[in-house]
């Protein structure tokens, strides 16, 4: 999926996560949402006729390029000027941005190289997500919901201090300490990833020491020309390599015990079903 669920910027997820990282950060963007509806004219009537222009053509034809969706909003007069000035670029955006803020639509398969603007409400829902029930603000769920943010930022990113992840998410510093404290036991029981290609822990840092030494790397990069293989994280050491068609080639030769065999089986597994959704 390719949608806005944090930050006003343009993000890509799994179908699976789209929902519960949308819901448990959208009251970060409530200002801009009034913003606009006072700059621009888009209130709640204006999205909820965008709305059912959108799904109603989704459900004629399926799947629609943004330039089709565009074309439908204009025809259906929700581009009109505002205060005497033409503001349609401005809805435009706000419309494409807010319904996707909202859960109504989301941007999915892809037809060239563009997204295709679909229905999202029938993805999986915000309470299916990791965090459980009522990860909005406010919730039951939220502070868990942002605790897996917390926990994802860090395992992509290597080292991060709560004013990182605050820059992230936009959610406040004091909360993003909060999150990256609770992500430390979620780091307990979560602590062998499969992670691809060019990955920002491995190819983040100069020194990768941290990570693994020069063994290691030649596995990585054996021909030392800048094209890494996906690599198999176990408690913040490379052990493996998997090649795509060549499966999992394990640093030293063999696993190093059966218990992170195991650990990295389940987590090729896992990263399998996620692509898969």
């Amino acid at each position: 999926m390719r949608s806005w669920p944090m930050r006003g910027t343009v993000h890509i997820t799994t179908a699976a996560d789209h929902h519960w990282l949308r819901a448990a950060l959208m009251h970060r963007t409530d200002a801009w949402v009034r913003r606009s509806e006072s700059d621009y004219g888009v209130d709640d009537a204006l999205c909820e006729r965008a709305a059912e222009v959108a799904l109603g053509l989704i459900g004629a034809q399926g799947p629609i390029a943004r330039s089709v969706l565009l074309s439908a909003w204009q025809e259906a007069g929700l581009m009109e000027a505002f205060g005497g000035e033409d503001v349609s670029s401005y809805r435009r955006r706000h419309l494409l941005v807010r319904l996707q803020r909202e859960g109504i639509l989301v941007q999915g398969p892809r037809s060239g190289n563009e997204h295709l603007v679909i229905d999202a409400r029938p993805l999986p829902d915000a309470d299916s997500g990791p965090a459980g029930a009522g990860v909005s603000h406010g919730g039951d769920g939220h502070r868990a919901a942002c605790a897996h943010i917390a926990h994802r930022y860090a395992v992509g990113h290597g080292p991060v201090s709560a004013e990182d992840l605050a820059r992230w998410t936009t959610l406040p510093k004091t909360q993003a300490a909060r999150a990256l404290a609770d992500a430390v036991e979620l780091g307990e029981e979560q602590a062998t990833h499969f992670l691809g290609s060019f990955d920002e822990l491995h190819v983040g840092y100069k020194d990768r020491s941290c990570l693994t030494d020069d063994d290691g790397e030649r596995l990585i990069c054996p021909a030392s020309n800048g094209m890494f293989r996906p690599i198999l994280v176990d408690r913040g050491q490379v052990v493996a390599v998997r090649p795509v068609g060549e499966g999992l080639l394990w640093k030293g030769g063999a696993a190093p015990s059966a218990r992170v065999e195991r650990d990295v089986n389940r987590a090729v597994a896992r990263m399998e079903r996620r692509l898969a959704q």
